[in-house]
């Protein structure tokens, strides 16, 4: 005969992931608060391609609000759900569809597809979310850059502010002029502080933060110490984003001459850089081992 005390647990803790749903889709941030443990593992690293984060709770919440107050409206929904329990600790798993809107010139509504794993553990009696791990199987439906709009969003009524498309296009051009010079805080100067750059062909190397633009630049100026020469060959302004064509020619302190190509799409946020699709890669040398990873 199943236990009873276990049939209770696995409906509260079924219960608990439900509470996270709904606190973010009300967009309660002191309910969701409130059913987490004091330190929280957040995991979207198979989702969005960034690194894995243990934050305190206050913090979670603080990163949740920022990702989800520029949203109108949003929209989780879970189901095949499996719960396990072993002791004061816990496992959830199911399938989740997440709809995101937010008012934009372009699509303005995106659905996830993916996996929830959920560890939780009990405390005081309560079951609290200890680790949220989201795995994207399924590529995006709508508009993939919709999470950059509604960040651009918070704070302005849920409504992208548009620069025009000058403004847009100025940025990469700004770029690339630091570049040439090699320097480097010129070429921060032109990032968001929680600038967002996505790799897709290398997600591992997926990074946030003007201070790893600072770092990444300072090892790429110092290896052409001869004369870096960067180039936006072309550039299509869509909305407050910007699709860009660069080739990148570094001569080295030996002579060696290294060329980079590729594309990058930039999300500009009040003048800057706030996020990119980066697709920059070396070409191909007959000394292939001499090729830079200027991607870190």
């Amino acid at each position: 005969m199943t236990d009873v005390n276990y049939l209770a647990d696995r409906v509260a803790v079924a219960e608990t992931v439900a509470h996270f749903a709904w606190s973010q889709d009300l967009k309660d941030w002191a309910g969701l608060r409130a059913i987490l443990a004091d330190t929280v593992t957040m995991d979207v690293s198979e989702h969005l391609g960034a690194p894995s984060q243990e934050l305190s709770a206050d913090d979670f919440v603080v990163a949740s609000q920022a990702m989800l107050e520029g949203f109108q409206s949003t929209h989780h929904s879970t189901s095949n759900v499996i719960v396990e329990v072993e002791g004061d600790h816990a496992t959830y798993r199911s399938f989740v569809v997440a709809y995101h809107h937010v008012p934009a010139d372009e699509v303005d509504w995106l659905v996830v597809r993916a996996f929830w794993h959920v560890d939780l553990q009990r405390i005081d009696n309560e079951w609290r979310l200890r680790r949220i791990r989201v795995v994207r199987k399924a590529p995006f439906a709508g508009n993939p850059e919709l999470y950059a709009i509604a960040k651009g969003a918070a704070g302005k009524g849920g409504r992208e502010v548009s620069a025009s498309p000058d403004d847009v296009r100025a940025v990469p051009f700004r770029m690339a002029a630091a570049m040439s010079d090699r320097d480097v805080e010129k070429l921060v100067a032109n990032y968001t502080d929680d600038f967002d750059c996505v790799m897709p062909v290398h997600p591992d190397r997926s990074f946030r933060g003007a201070d790893q633009v600072r770092a990444n630049y300072t090892t790429i100026f110092a290896r052409y110490s001869n004369g870096l020469d960067a180039r936006v060959i072309d550039s299509v302004v869509d909305g407050d984003r910007v699709w860009t064509e660069w080739e990148m020619v570094g001569t080295r302190a030996d002579g060696v001459v290294e060329t980079i190509r590729g594309t990058v799409i930039i999300r500009v946020e009040d003048g800057r850089a706030g996020a990119v699709r980066f697709y920059l890669d070396p070409v191909d040398a007959p000394d292939a081992t001499a090729q830079l990873n200027i991607l870190g």
